[in-house]
């Protein structure tokens, strides 16, 4: 069975209310302005179940997950929370410190209110934005290579069973010189967007890759992208702030840091390898996400 994997855009929008509020946790008791919030209870080194206060009902459950962001050089703690009331789970990719950390995301997020009830309707809206992404899978990037330019590099895009494959060969004859896939997006998608995290892994730890932004259909219109090179054959996590995409026009740079007002015009999202040398590249990915 074909996979619907997600290869595209995954946005999470996780913003915090703005208000302070005095947050405590008591032997495993969370409260807000001195009022009883939640209970932790600590299943594993990796889970901690969170129940009401009054009735003792569980609400969530919480898995942690380890994931390495290449840009910090460090290991973040981000987590999945199983909803027990409508036996759904939804992954967010905030990094939790310690118990307090996490009552803290858990109330500023609205996954909880401060009744004990969790937000169900959080995760419905989640679920119905990943079955609307459904429609943009694999189908939807298309190969763009430089013989669109009279150049002789070449490359495919194969679906497996939980990724994408991108693999290729790139010549310099005839001026060429890259091969990309490239997906469409409507207007507006990545406005509210700062990060862009990848995960991916390559055996082309010799080739530079990028990440490409469009506002127009022309080609000598600049453009933006971030460029990045494999350090290893395994998976890796890359985590940037868009503002640190380049300015570029026709592959060299023209100026720096994207302003961020400009993702609103975006409608043209690249994975590119224009480093200027021939040979063969791979990389598979597991994701491309949007904060």
């Amino acid at each position: 069975m074909k996979s619907d994997k997600l290869f595209a855009i995954i946005v999470l929008f996780m913003t915090a209310t703005g208000i302070s509020q005095n947050i405590e946790l008591i032997d495993n008791i969370a409260y807000v302005d001195g009022t009883k919030y939640i209970k932790l209870e600590k299943i594993n080194r990796k889970k901690i179940l969170i129940r009401n206060v009054d009735s003792d009902e569980k609400l969530v459950e919480i898995t942690f997950f380890r994931v390495y962001n290449s840009r910090e050089k460090r290991h973040l703690k981000i987590p999945s929370i199983y909803y027990y009331g409508i036996n759904e789970s939804m992954r967010f990719e905030n990094h939790i410190k310690n118990k307090l950390d996490l009552v803290k995301f858990l109330y500023r997020n609205k996954i909880i209110f401060l009744t004990g009830k969790p937000n169900e309707n959080k995760v419905f809206n989640h679920l119905d934005n990943i079955e609307k992404m459904k429609t943009k899978n694999i189908s939807s990037w298309r190969v763009v290579n430089d013989n669109v330019m009279g150049g002789l590099s070449s490359s495919t895009l194969t679906e497996k069973e939980n990724s994408v494959l991108f693999k290729g060969t790139t010549s310099l004859e005839n001026n060429g010189g890259f091969a990309s896939i490239r997906t469409l997006i409507e207007k507006g998608s990545l406005k509210d967007c700062k990060t862009m995290s990848i995960r991916y892994k390559s055996s082309s730890t010799n080739r530079t890759f990028g990440v490409s932004f469009k506002t127009s259909q022309r080609y000598y219109i600049p453009y933006h992208k971030f460029t990045f090179t494999p350090k290893t054959n395994d998976w890796e996590e890359l985590t940037v702030n868009i503002e640190d995409f380049k300015h570029y026009k026709i592959s060299k740079i023209i100026g720096n840091n994207m302003p961020l007002n400009l993702l609103e015009e975006v409608f043209n999202i690249a994975l590119i390898v224009s480093d200027k040398k021939e040979g063969d590249f791979d990389i598979e990915i597991d994701y491309i996400k949007f904060n």
